[in-house]
């Protein structure tokens, strides 16, 4: 009897002690299974195509945007792990991978096989002693964005050149002129210097809205209130082109939930291009009723009409381009900027809203606003974020 109690104490131990390690070691697969589907998953929403190649050069894994890059013929499954050459539809960067050693780290520019405009930067680095990383770089998809940047940059120093080539000008001529026609000359000048101070502002709005680290800040909105103080601002604007401003508040909801400085900021964009474009007839600033969507209904929607020159059908997809204009000398000449559309198009995303047009030409336009209840669920197909 005295010798089963330590020994039945001693298989207890001992058994407990295995079953302790056993459900330790199991916890620490289940962490790392945890850690490998998050890296998987982190991996999938990159820009950048990432490879898993063992030493026979069969790719354990692949991400989406790799699959896509080399034209991808099959994918890897599990327990079946398809060679190189089998994976990929691109002939000369198969090559590059046998001829590299496993060993050996490259990086190199190649232009993809069948394909003479895409070119990606390829990075090969071994990963342990039997595999290898391959990430794929789409330099064509950066240098599409260093284009737009280039083209913001040199569109935003042409526009600003034309006013103060045209002050500077003016302010010459001042020494020159006879006394009468001084006042004309300040006039044009002060003209220019308003161009000026609006496109610093929209050039500072859309920079705002753009800033990935700016949020909106929804408050509660009256719409009685906010029609009314729009109706004021734009009423004798219209009347002074001798156009009827309308409004048509048909809307059920008596509030809006939304950032009010961009609300007021796209209407204001909005209705003030419907006056300024538009030379006989009227402008309506309407509220419609919410329509239903997969989402949801929607918390606001409104329309601004306008009886004027229309939009040609070819241009409808680029009025909310940066610079773009319909009518280049006609909003110069209004002191418009080309960046209004641009703004409204930016501000209206970052309210999770929808920004829509439809124009016939030569008989008016009707754009369309359609806000959520809630702006930090944005209404299907509408993404949160900039960048055009």
């Amino acid at each position: 009897m005295e010798i089963w109690l330590p020994l039945t104490l001693l298989f207890c131990a001992a058994y407990f002690y295995e079953r302790n390690k056993r459900l330790a070691y199991k916890k620490r697969l289940l962490a790392m299974s945890d850690k490998r589907e998050a890296m998987r998953a982190c991996l999938e929403h990159l820009a950048e195509g990432v490879v898993l190649l063992d030493r026979e050069d069969r790719v354990l894994y692949a991400n989406h945007a790799a699959a896509l890059l080399v034209s991808a013929r099959a994918a890897p499954e599990p327990g079946h792990y398809p060679y190189w050459a089998t994976f990929s539809g691109v002939q000369n960067l198969t090559e590059l991978i046998a001829r590299s050693g496993h060993a050996e780290s490259l990086r190199r520019n190649v232009v993809l096989a069948g394909d003479s405009t895409r070119m990606v930067r390829v990075t090969l680095a071994p990963a342990g002693e039997s595999r290898r990383l391959l990430v794929l770089q789409d330099l064509q998809r950066d240098e599409a964005v260093n284009r737009k940047r280039r083209d913001f940059v040199a569109n935003a120093s042409h526009e600003l050149k034309t006013p103060i080539a045209a002050l500077m000008g003016l302010l010459d001529l001042l020494d020159v002129v006879a006394e009468e026609k001084r006042a004309d000359l300040l006039k044009r000048a002060q003209s220019n210097i308003a161009s000026l101070a609006n496109m610093a502002e929209d050039l500072l709005s859309l920079a705002r809205v753009e800033d990935p680290e700016w949020r909106p800040s929804p408050k509660v909105l009256s719409l009685d209130d906010l029609i009314a103080r729009l109706a004021d601002e734009f009423r004798s604007k219209a009347e002074a082109k001798g156009l009827d401003f309308e409004i048509d508040h048909a809307l059920v909801a008596d509030s809006v939930l939304a950032d009010p400085v961009c609300l007021e900021t796209v209407l204001r964009n909005l209705v003030g291009n419907a006056i300024n474009y538009t030379e006989s007839g009227r402008v309506v600033l309407a509220t419609t009723r919410p329509q239903l969507h997969s989402a949801g209904q929607t918390g606001a929607c409104f329309e601004i009409r306008d009886t004027g020159p229309g939009i040609p059908a070819d241009l409808l997809s680029r009025i909310f381009e940066r610079f773009f204009r319909v009518d280049a000398a006609h909003s110069r000449a209004k002191g418009g900027t080309g960046l209004g559309l641009s703004i409204v198009q930016n501000m209206t995303r970052r309210l999770g809203g929808r920004i829509s047009v439809s124009s016939t030409a030569g008989e008016g336009s009707v754009f369309r606003l359609d806000l959520p209840i809630n702006p930090g669920r944005p209404l299907p197909g509408q993404e949160m974020a900039a960048d055009e």
